[in-house]
């Protein structure tokens, strides 16, 4: 997105998106709010959304999300709310949510979410509201 640096709130949504590539959004460092909805996207890949500082509101609802990496949020120090509702997720990716420091919303909502783990307790003392 060259040329675009200003850019504060971008919806990509009822696309047929399946991936996202590293560096896909590099220069996008005035970005607030991104949603990826209703797409077809099925994995998250380490640093996918790296650079984006300022993104404070990241929705990834309805899609086909089965895997994401733990590295995948890494990089975005602003992010409050997330939400990953009526995806594929068989576990709460602890790991990776615990990446955006100022998270406090997560929904994780209709997915295929069949064990939590223990480790959902640090999520709790991160986080103001943990829907699963």
């Amino acid at each position: 997105f060259p040329n675009v640096t200003s850019l504060q709130d971008l919806s990509i949504g009822l696309s047929n998106v399946s991936t996202i590539q590293a560096g896909a959004f590099r220069g996008l460092g005035c970005l607030w709010r991104l949603s990826l909805a209703d797409n077809r996207i099925s994995r998250l890949e380490p640093d996918t959304f790296h650079g984006l500082e300022r993104l404070g509101y990241l929705y990834l609802n309805k899609n086909a999300i089965s895997t994401i990496a733990w590295s995948a949020f890494r990089g975005l120090p602003s992010l409050s709310n997330l939400q990953i509702s009526e995806n594929k997720l068989t576990a709460v990716p602890v790991e990776a949510l615990l990446q955006p420091g100022a998270l406090k919303i997560a929904y994780l909502k209709q997915n295929l979410i069949t064990t939590i783990h223990s480790n959902v307790m640090r999520l709790l003392q991160q986080n103001e509201h943990l829907q699963v």
